[in-house]
């Protein structure tokens, strides 16, 4: 309820002013009677008490001011009152306000560029499969550390009977055909298309917890040889079959063969690739059991509760078991886990991207390294306008921040250009990559402006203010206020000039009232001279 209370009374003193000012002025003037009165009971004169309660209490607007301080909406109050000084800073300096964005909104937006590439292939390669994080490939690993992904079919079913860490395992082979047809099934404008394609275990759907949206998988009886069988992804069958939701059970030929459509697979299934279709792995008893060639790739999900540490023990101690029992294939094979998006992408992508993520953030150092210089610069024709804030009452905490405010606008600006360039940087990266590779990349079609990319920029925002504005305003903020307020170097300016002839005003009005000048000489100057 305190907090409750707080929150109702800070808002309340940020819209009702004048009414909580009043207030407070009638609760000033209501504890200034009652201690008169306390001070009238002990014998003083009205007059003394009054004027020993106003000693006591000391300056009624200090009074005020220190009530002011204590409640959240006063902190709120002052950054707002900081950002409004802060952008009519930048206002008056127009040459250093674009310099200072600019250089900050490539910085930011070439790393969100980056980041938003490295999120869609590294991070987030299957953002379209129900539980990807409890899904990997398996590869075999020779003597030398070369990584092998086309695997025997016999050493698959040896991992799918031996292992206990998955729930289910699949595998797969690429392949293409030219699709054909008759005009029942197909667009006559369309004619033939080369499309691309996987060869698909029993266990494939299963393990990547897929269902169609029309139609059904593939039966048991399906993988064997002979059955020609085919289920579309739903872009190819949106694309090429006008979306017929009566496809299934119609005939279409593949490279002159005809294959019954059985399934249409949901929008957002698009592994190993979105414009797609799907047959069975019908291979025969004697390919199954070869061990020289290997061509499937193999993809398996975790048991629950089961560590990548787990697998790969597993694993080992089968790969140790088939290389005492066929050590002319399996003697130098060890198989091991890995991200399914490292078995599209290939293990050398991981050290291209964080090289690349490497390389921009260093670009950003050095975008922040040149707006720190400009503010320095900046920061000398300043310091008559900070050396009257600190004679004023200003903390050097409460300079910093004005500073700091002030870079974080340049910070927020660039920012906001950076992600107008990162949207265009990321759709011409997107749209300029042939179709036939931007299909072989994992997460490629994912790559977008999403919500991990704009965290990311405001991220590079914070730290990019902090990087460019921290050491100029504390560095600003040092100054020696006599030093400052005499100096009058080439910066100083018409209005520090004016400012500087007020300050003297005012102190020689102040000196005459504390008893007049006195010459070198030490004798007195008469006030009225």
């Amino acid at each position: 309820m305190s907090l409750l209370r707080n929150l109702i009374s800070g808002l309340r003193a940020l819209f009702h002013k004048e009414q909580v000012e009043h207030e407070m002025d009638e609760e000033l003037k209501g504890y200034l009677d009652d201690a008169v009165k306390d001070k009238i009971r002990t014998g003083m004169s009205r007059h003394e008490a009054l004027r020993a309660v106003r000693v006591e209490m000391g300056s009624v607007d200090a009074v005020k001011e220190e009530i002011r301080s204590v409640g959240w909406e006063s902190t709120l109050e002052s950054l707002w009152q900081d950002i409004r000084y802060g952008l009519r800073m930048l206002r008056k300096n127009p040459g250093f306000t674009v310099a200072a964005v600019l250089t900050l909104a490539l910085g930011i937006g070439v790393n969100t560029t980056v980041f938003s590439v490295a999120d869609g292939i590294l991070f987030h390669p299957l953002p379209n499969i129900e539980g990807s994080s409890q899904l990997v490939a398996i590869i075999e690993r020779t003597k030398d550390g070369w990584w092998n992904s086309g695997i025997q079919p016999a050493n698959f079913l040896d991992w799918q009977k031996q292992s206990r860490s998955f729930s289910s395992m699949a595998a797969y082979q690429w392949t293409s055909a030219t699709l054909t047809g008759s005009s029942q099934t197909i667009r006559e404008e369309a004619g033939a298309e080369r499309v691309d394609g996987a060869l698909v275990s029993e266990e494939f759907f299963r393990t990547l917890a897929s269902k169609p949206e029309l139609g059904r998988t593939f039966l048991p009886e399906e993988h064997q040889p002979g059955h020609a069988v085919v289920i579309l992804s739903n872009r190819l069958w949106r694309s090429r079959f006008a979306a017929n939701s009566g496809i299934v059970g119609q005939t279409i030929y593949l490279d002159g063969r005809s294959f019954v459509v059985v399934g249409v697979m949901p929008p957002k299934f698009d592994f190993p690739t979105g414009d797609a279709l799907w047959m069975p792995l019908a291979l025969s008893p004697e390919e199954w059991t070869a061990r020289k060639s290997g061509h499937l790739h193999v993809i398996a999900r975790l048991q629950p509760d089961t560590s990548v540490s787990q697998v790969r023990a597993e694993l080992g101690a089968i790969s140790g078991r088939l290389a005492e029992s066929y050590p002319e294939t399996n003697k130098d094979l060890t198989a091991l886990p890995v991200s399914v998006g490292e078995l599209i992408n290939g293990n050398l992508t991981p050290v291209f991207c964080y090289t690349l993520l490497g390389a921009v953030a260093f670009l950003l150092l050095i975008a922040c390294a040149n707006v720190a210089n400009l503010q320095v610069a900046r920061a000398t024709g300043r310091w008559r306008e900070i050396a009257l804030r600190s004679a004023l009452g200003a903390g050097r905490w409460r300079v910093v921040r004005q500073l700091l405010t002030e870079t974080a606008l340049l910070s927020a600006l660039g920012a906001g250009l950076g992600l107008v360039f990162a949207q265009g940087s990321i759709g011409l990266i997107v749209s300029t990559m042939p179709a036939e590779m931007a299909e072989q990349i994992a997460g490629w079609r994912a790559i977008g402006l999403n919500g991990r990319a704009l965290a990311f920029a405001m991220a590079a925002t914070i730290l990019s203010a902090l990087f460019s504005g921290l050491a100029p305003a504390l560095r600003g903020s040092k100054i020696e206020l006599n030093q400052a307020l005499k100096s009058a170097g080439p910066t100083t300016s018409g209005s520090s000039l004016r400012l500087g002839s007020i300050l003297v005003s005012a102190g020689s009005r102040s000196c005459a009232a504390l008893g007049g000048w006195r010459r070198p000489d030490g004798e007195r100057i008469p006030r009225h001279s």
